[in-house]
Formats: structure tokens, sequence, C-alpha cells
């Protein structure tokens, strides 16, 4: 197994570390994206909010309402109306105890939300720079 992962994008590096590094701080939108986080919001200053799942206090907080609901091998896909916008979990059958008519109460940590620069529109243009390149 490599100690290191590059995560490259049109032929240029964007990102370069340890994997879970990597996963832990994505250093833009699309990495975040490529990394297979679901949960990213675009903000009117050209950055984006990565909502990693560790951010997610289930059972805690404000009730929002489940607007879909997927069954899936291992428990439930749902999305939640919330102010960040639509929050995307996958819920195992004992998470998906905390479902109460139609909602779920959630707590987003803050310190644990990421903001990180939105390069996802132009997908064909170039990258600026490596983030963690030597």
């Amino acid at each position: 197994m490599a100690s290191r992962v590059a995560v490259m994008r049109a032929g240029q590096l964007v990102q370069v570390g340890r994997g879970e590094g990597l996963f832990a701080q994505p250093a833009t939108a699309w990495v975040a994206q490529f990394l297979g986080h679901e949960n990213i919001f675009v903000q009117p200053d050209s950055t984006a909010l990565v909502v990693p799942e560790q951010a997610l206090q289930l059972g805690q907080g404000n009730a929002y309402t489940v607007t879909t609901q997927t069954l899936t091998d291992s428990g439930q896909n749902i999305t939640l109306a919330h102010p960040l916008g639509p929050l995307h979990l996958h819920l195992s059958p004992r998470e998906m105890a905390l479902v109460e008519g139609g909602t779920l109460r959630l707590r987003v940590d803050e310190g644990r939300v990421l903001r990180v620069r939105e390069d996802r529109d132009g997908a064909g243009s170039q990258p600026q720079q490596a983030a963690g390149a030597p």
C-alpha cells in the first residue's frame, strides 16, 4: 500500500498526501466529491461547505423533515430538508429508529464542517496548483 496518494484532474495534480489526510481535508470541492463526500454546499463567496459524516450528530438538535427514503442492503439512504441544503445520509437500521413522524433530530458540528474552494463548475478548466504537492 502506498503511503502517499495523488489526485489528478485533467492531467494535473490537484492534491497529494496520505489517504486519510486527503479524505479528512480535501483541498477543493471537486476533490471532496471525487473522494465520495456527498454533502457539499456552494457558498456565495466561491467556496463550498463540505459536511463530513463525522460532523453529523444524530438524535440531537433540531428536527428536520425526511424528504426521501430509499431502502438499501445495509439500511436506508435518506435526504433531510436542512438549512444548508438537502443533507444526504445513510442510516443503519438502528439509526433509522431515530426517525419519528417523518423527521430526524440532527445537529451539525460546525467545527467539523470544511470550507474549501469551489472548483466544480469549470470541469474543463485547469487546476491551479496541487495542494500538498512537494
